[in-house]
């Protein structure tokens, strides 16, 4: 820890902006929706924000669909970190179950 003080910052030359009025990137609709108790995979699913990672996720899926659809491989490509927090069963379960 330093002896120095800390001077107050200037908020002179702030600007505010009303958080009605500005414009933003994500819409309230985009979000998440909670899940009720005992809720299935499928409304889990429905329920992921149409937004950054998980659209992404949305993408991957709907392309992996595709593929199989039409008898194309799929192949995947992670590193160790996938089977450092446990996921190894799962990706097994889809090596063998195609």
């Amino acid at each position: 820890m330093s002896d120095q003080q800390i001077q107050p910052a200037d908020l002179t030359k702030v600007r505010t902006i009303s958080v009605a009025e500005r414009q933003s990137k994500v819409e309230v609709d985009l979000l998440a929706k909670p899940l009720s108790k005992g809720a299935s995979f499928s409304e889990f699913w429905r329920s992921l924000p149409h937004i950054l990672a998980a659209k992404e996720l949305r993408e991957v899926v709907d392309a992996v669909v595709q593929a199989r659809r039409n008898n194309r491989p799929v192949i995947v490509l992670f590193g160790a970190h996938v089977i450092k927090v446990g996921l190894s069963p799962i990706v097994i379960q889809l090596v063998r179950e195609g």
